[in-house]
């Protein structure tokens, strides 16, 4: 198994381990981050994709579940955005879409709402 491989396997467990409740989504993002050597660029689409990029490649999250862990995985998309973009000083992070109300793009209210619950170890 190559590393990429292996890479996959440990994001899928750390998220797994997240929606379990066992790391909050902040954590959770940063071992995915230290896991990967460093995330570049998110790519989350409400219903339809979830994606940390580095370096090395594009490595897959998952995007949907029952509504008890969509609020983690939005926590996570969002964390992942911060990570990339201020913690990594990346450019372009790439972008966060939830839904009319929460955006990278045209509304960033709903991510900041996001990150001010992250505050304090609270994703709910």
């Amino acid at each position: 198994m190559n590393n990429y491989e292996i890479n996959k396997m440990k994001i899928k467990d750390i998220q797994r381990a997240c929606l379990k409740g066992e790391m909050e989504p902040f954590e959770a993002m940063k071992s995915i981050d230290t896991v990967i050597g460093g995330i570049t660029s998110v790519d989350f689409k409400e219903g339809l994709k979830f994606k940390v990029v580095n370096h090395d490649g594009i490595y897959p999250l998952q995007y949907q579940g029952k509504n008890r862990h969509m609020k983690l995985i939005h926590s996570l998309a969002a964390a992942a955005y911060l990570i990339a973009g201020q913690i990594n000083g990346n450019y372009k992070p790439g972008g966060v879409h939830i839904d009319e109300t929460t955006s990278t793009k045209h509304h960033l209210a709903g991510i900041q709402q996001i990150y001010t619950t992250m505050k304090g170890g609270k994703s709910n």
